[in-house]
């Protein structure tokens, strides 16, 4: 086993060294989407190339946690394939983290927030990359990075960004220019390996486990303490349904369910993560998992609690998104009492290195 996690670390390097001589295959994600933010895709603007003359920042923000020197190199260039033109787009590390960072998070943030998410945005590709060597797939233009939120990372071009920032573009894109180009040369390691480094809107008080999730173990992927989260009112929310609402999307997703006669015994919650996201109910004698409740209801998380009461169902629920990884609230509200992005990332991926990819 050593041997073979050494094998595989040193095909990595070798892959990025030769970045982008050689063409990278593309992978499905083995974990769900790290776009979790309160930002939605609002636009149906067309993506387009992001400027290839934007002028990146060389600088490395004064740090405040030890950074490590890594062998690996930063890549010239990466491969993505843009989901809304099937087309594959070559860009710098620079302007496809700039994008990336612009549709994950919101440029309100504070900089240090934005630092840590173009850090976690570009390790988390950098995973992917690694990835893609033992689950490569062709079906996607044999690339190893995608703009479909639903598997991999958001990305807005630089025209993207324009329409959706408007009078407000200049100085957005100035702040995210600068954060970006601050950290473009950062990552979170693991054994010398980038961290598959998920994120998501905000927790509910303490990160949740890849493990518990998404039912595999990840580098770095454990909960965290995330207490300024539960003093955020974004982080409740609550969906009611009708007893006959309730009734028919559970008739329509279970096959012969036989819901009890009282509506108050309907759902009986079984297991929770020591984070709270529901992992088992019993519906009608099935059971199912929390977050196969959370998509049928659309609930902001699987970390929910069920009344009932007057004919009417009340999911209340703790958190926005997966839960896995970095807050993204969290950050922001560290960031606003002081602290950095060094601080910010070894927070939410306890055990995780920063380090300085060669130029």
């Amino acid at each position: 086993m050593k041997h073979r996690m050494i094998t595989h670390a040193l095909l990595f390097m070798g892959a990025i060294a030769l970045l982008p001589a050689l063409p990278l295959l593309f992978s499905p994600a083995e974990i769900p989407n790290t776009a979790a933010s309160l930002q939605e895709t609002e636009s149906s603007v067309v993506a387009e190339l992001a400027d290839e003359s934007s002028v990146q920042t060389e600088s490395i923000a004064e740090p405040s946690a030890e950074i490590r020197q890594s062998e690996m190199k930063l890549p010239a260039s990466y491969s993505i394939y843009n989901a809304k033109t099937d087309k594959v787009m070559e860009l710098s590390p620079f302007d496809y983290i700039c994008g990336v960072t612009a549709a994950e998070i919101p440029i309100t943030y504070p900089e240090d927030a934005i630092r840590a998410q173009a850090v976690a945005a570009h390790s988390y590709a950098l995973y992917q990359i690694g990835r893609s060597l033992d689950n490569p797939d062709p079906a996607l233009k044999g690339v190893s990075l995608s703009t479909d939120p639903a598997h991999y990372q958001a990305y807005y071009s630089k025209e993207e960004r324009e329409a959706l920032w408007g009078d407000a573009f200049a100085e957005n894109e100035e702040k995210l220019t600068q954060a970006v180009g601050d950290v473009i040369g950062i990552v979170l390691t693991s054994d010398g390996k980038p961290v598959a480094a998920a994120f998501h809107a905000i927790s509910a008080g303490r990160t949740e486990s890849a493990a518990d999730i998404w039912g595999a173990a990840l580098p770095c992927l454990v909960p965290a303490d995330s207490p300024e989260d539960l003093e955020n009112p974004d982080a409740y929310s609550e969906v009611s349904l009708t007893l006959e609402e309730t009734a028919a999307i559970l008739s329509a997703n279970f096959y012969g369910i036989s819901l009890p006669e009282n509506p108050s015994d309907w759902f009986q919650i079984r297991s929770r993560t020591d984070s709270g996201t529901v992992t088992e109910l019993e519906i009608g004698g099935q059971s199912c998992s929390g977050d196969t409740i959370r998509s049928l209801f659309d609930l902001a998380s699987a970390n929910f609690t069920v009344s009932y009461a007057d004919e009417i169902f009340t999911f209340s629920v703790k958190g926005r998104g997966h839960g896995v990884g970095m807050s993204q609230q969290g950050a922001a509200a560290m960031a606003e009492a002081g602290s950095s992005w060094e601080q910010i990332l070894l927070r939410y991926y306890p055990g995780a290195e920063l380090t300085a990819l060669l130029s």
